[in-house]
């Protein structure tokens, strides 16, 4: 992470290299950022992001010289003289860098568009597991099974065609739309007993089965490996 990025012709350094030289927090420094921007009342500050070592998208900004400085004149002596030095050695370091030709110029060119191209791709590919997972979040309730069918969104199963590919991935059991035992103490669903009075004025006692985000975790990742069945949303999580 040694190094300044180039935007538009002006050298940056990123909160996480500030973060690193400092001894800060990441998050630390981007409080510092945003209430920097807020006693301005306006941003200077470039919105960025990276992908962390678990190939997520994470936020970042990046600063220039100038912003940078201001950044760090809050910060101690010792502080402030490292982030300095490391300008000047990056800068000097970039200027060694910096293509001599106009060949070695439409080489760098075409490295840095592959290197965003891959970096984009990274960032569409994770997409639908941050919207699947931001949807999982907001679902703080137990949801039922029709929910369940929206939630994942396959095409050809409805209420009726998940209740089926339940069954083949052996979590409802043969001619129900009653879950095994198992995922019951997995915490993956929950049995719920209901009464009702039939048309001759009994009372039948039946169960209602509901999903937990765990268990629409569960059911998406057995319905990809088991039966091939690819949702709309993909989750990310690893509970079982």
């Amino acid at each position: 992470m040694n190094e300044l990025k180039i935007i538009s012709d002006t050298l940056t350094m990123s909160s996480r290299e500030i973060a690193e030289l400092t001894g800060k927090n990441h998050a630390d420094v981007m409080r510092d950022i945003r209430n920097i921007s807020n006693e301005l009342g306006q941003s200077i500050f470039a919105e960025s992001s990276y992908i962390n070592s678990q190939n997520k998208q994470q936020p970042e900004y990046l600063l220039n010289k100038e912003n940078t400085l201001l950044l760090v004149s809050g910060y101690s002596v010792s502080l402030r003289q490292a982030i300095i030095r490391r300008w000047q050695d990056l800068e000097a370091k970039q200027q060694h860098q910096l293509p001599q030709t106009y060949k070695e110029a439409l080489i760098a060119l075409v490295a840095q568009v592959e290197i965003n191209e891959e970096q984009q791709k990274v960032i569409d590919y994770q997409k639908p597991r941050v919207d699947f997972a931001n949807t999982v979040m907001q679902a703080e309730k137990d949801i039922t099974l029709r929910q369940l069918a929206g939630l994942l969104n396959i095409k050809g199963l409805g209420q009726n065609n998940m209740a089926k590919a339940l069954r083949d991935i052996e979590f409802f059991m043969p001619d129900t739309v009653l879950p095994y035992r198992v995922h019951i103490e997995h915490g993956r669903c929950r049995l719920t007993e209901k009464t009702r009075i039939d048309t001759h004025g009994n009372i039948q006692v039946y169960f209602t089965t509901s999903f937990t985000n765990k268990g629409l975790n569960y059911i998406r990742r057995c319905l990809e490996n088991k039966l091939g069945l690819k949702p709309q949303h993909v989750g990310g999580s690893n509970e079982n």
